[in-house]
């Protein structure tokens, strides 16, 4: 976050949970800290960076905007992830050493890469008829058939 505020990007940093007074004390120049949830959708269209910690839902609702991200794993399933994600250039992972990165050359390497946004834009084309409802709706209609002994 320090490295951000230096930059002097307008960084928004949702942080639900955070105290009031540390939420003040980390803030910046250009940095404010928020508790709140915010629509993942909205910032999408806004932001020229957006930095997660990788969790699933997140990363996949990025995707689906067709919007690559910076990936900041702290567990091994979101490093996992992190890692699937760069590999198929789709996003750039940190791994989860996050104190050693330069992150003005990440954020840069980010929006020099068209590739990059390319192919976030390009799976979110491919996968536009995707619904998550409908998926897990079918995922339980199988699992039904496999518990009355028809799968």
């Amino acid at each position: 976050m320090k490295q951000l505020d230096k930059m002097g990007y307008p960084t928004l940093v949702i942080s639900p949970g955070i105290s009031k007074q540390d939420a003040s004390r980390y803030s910046g120049r250009s940095l404010s800290i928020s508790d709140r949830q915010v629509d993942i959708s909205l910032v999408a269209e806004e932001a020229d960076a957006i930095f997660s910690h990788a969790p699933h839902g997140l990363v996949v609702e990025l995707l689906r905007l067709g919007r690559a991200s910076i990936l900041l794993p702290n567990y091994v399933e979101q490093a996992l992830l992190a890692h699937r994600v760069e590999q198929q250039g789709l996003g750039i992972s940190c791994g989860r050493n996050h104190s050693r990165h330069n992150y003005r050359q990440v954020i840069e390497k980010l929006q020099e890469s068209r590739v990059i946004s390319d192919n976030a834009i390009a799976f979110s084309r491919h996968y536009s008829d995707y619904d998550p409802e409908a998926a897990v709706n079918e995922l339980v209609d199988r699992l039904e058939e496999c518990i009355a002994g028809d799968c």
